[in-house]
């Protein structure tokens, strides 16, 4: 019944934001989220905790400002996320510009399969659905959700770009066949995991992180490309990309992942604000 509840209240909410226009949405999705923080109170403490952890040498204050452009951030995503449904190839460049897109052309050029190695940074859902929409073979790995009905429906937006989802009880199987057909995987690995991976320096403290695009690029022979975005002042997102290396067969697992670990990090100190805060990722 919780289920059905939240399902119900997801579908609501979706058709609002849907209807009104985006600067209206993004108001009425604002003040959810400052609602939200109120019930919320352990992820609010968690989102100060982490950043306590990972920036002892800034103010109270700082970090205050930074968490609550967290909780902004989260409140333009969702709605972000639910227009997708409104995106398509001739609009889509309104929202989503790009730097430095040569190094994905080149490395899906070269016909090994894509790596885009992620993570929760600024609309990473925004991002995928733009890549898409450019003319890019995706495939996302997504965690399924408890709530089937809302996993099903997340999944159903995501794949309204013409993204292609797998669950991660089926990852493996169908990445080496999209990477054999040279197409592009993107996966996040910045979040804590229970099974599996290895433990990295992610942020100066050790974390469990998915080693699956090391051992797939070992594997296929991939392209890995670090990609990220961040929220402009404008209101859109530029969808930044890195140059791309490859892995070979006798490199060491744990010493790609903890590159890559380190790649994201990057990304994390220089955009905090930017970062998803809320997640629980030094258990450790």
């Amino acid at each position: 019944m919780r289920y059905y509840i939240e399902y119900i209240f997801a579908r609501i909410l979706e058709f609002i934001l849907l209807c009104l226009p985006r600067r209206i949405s993004f108001f009425i999705s604002m003040i959810f989220v400052q609602i939200l923080k109120i019930f919320l109170c352990s992820r609010r403490n968690l989102v100060l905790k982490n950043l306590n952890k990972v920036f002892p040498e800034k103010s109270y204050k700082e970090k205050t400002k930074i968490a609550n452009a967290v909780w902004e951030n989260m409140a333009k995503n969702v709605v972000e996320f639910i227009r997708i449904k409104k995106l398509n190839r001739k609009n889509y460049e309104k929202f989503i510009e790009f730097e430095n897109e040569t190094f994905i052309k080149e490395a899906v050029g070269k016909n090994k399969g894509v790596l885009l190695l992620t993570a929760h940074i600024g609309n990473w859902e925004l991002m995928g659905a733009g890549l898409s929409l450019r003319g890019y073979k995706i495939m996302v790995i997504a965690r399924k959700l408890k709530n089937k009905l809302v996993d099903r429906e997340i999944n159903r937006i995501r794949e309204f770009s013409g993204e292609k989802v797998v669950q991660e009880h089926s990852a493996v199987k169908e990445s080496l066949r999209w990477l054999n057909k040279g197409g592009c995987i993107g996966i996040l690995i910045d979040q804590h995991i229970t099974e599996g991976g290895v433990v990295v320096d992610f942020l100066g403290r050790p974390a469990a992180t998915s080693s699956i695009i090391a051992l797939l690029a070992k594997k296929t022979g991939a392209i890995v490309l670090p990609i990220y975005n961040i929220r402009l002042p404008s209101g859109r997102i530029k969808v930044i990309f890195e140059r791309s290396y490859e892995i070979n067969p006798s490199d060491d697992v744990y010493k790609q992942t903890e590159k890559m670990s380190e790649i994201i990090g990057s990304w994390v100190r220089k955009f905090p604000e930017q970062w998803f805060w809320l997640h629980n990722r030094w258990k450790v």
